[in-house]
């Protein structure tokens, strides 16, 4: 992981927060096939580590924006976890299912329809839990300490 605001300041939390996109299969039942990358942010608390926390914000379909900044990063950060946020597949900041042609929604359906083909069922909640149970065996805390998820 690098740090955010040096190629991703718009993103918030960038300035406190390392980033990393991560290149996750299209279809975890062909991983060899095509790829999308998720983005992920981890914030460390200042002193010893005592765990992790994930957020999980909604989803699939947010970006964790939400648990970025304020209150709730600072809480979990003075407890001494570090607080790792993912985007969920098909949101902001890594491979995004967006419209740059239509505001309006059947049309936008139809571009990403065109774009992805039957790739664009992979853009679903099992494909989501299966990019968050490979990004978890990535980052494992210290070993012995917990990593618990929230969302």
């Amino acid at each position: 992981m690098g740090t955010c605001g040096s190629y991703r300041p718009e993103v918030p939390g960038a300035d406190a927060a390392q980033c990393a996109l991560v290149e996750v299969p299209l279809n975890w039942e062909n991983p060899k096939a095509d790829k999308i990358t998720i983005f992920v942010r981890k914030f460390s608390p200042e002193g010893e580590i005592r765990g992790q926390l994930w957020a999980f914000d909604g989803g699939p379909g947010d970006t964790g924006d939400g648990f970025t900044k304020g209150w709730f990063r600072e809480l979990v950060l003075k407890s001494g976890y570090e607080l790792i946020v993912p985007t969920h597949r098909g949101t902001a900041y890594g491979t995004a299912l967006d419209c740059p042609k239509s505001g309006a929604l059947e049309p936008c359906v139809e571009e990403l329809r065109d774009k992805w083909g039957l790739g664009l069922k992979h853009f679903d909640s099992h494909m989501a839990a299966l990019d968050v149970v490979a990004l978890a065996e990535s980052y494992q805390p210290p070993k012995g300490m917990p990593a618990l998820a929230f969302g």
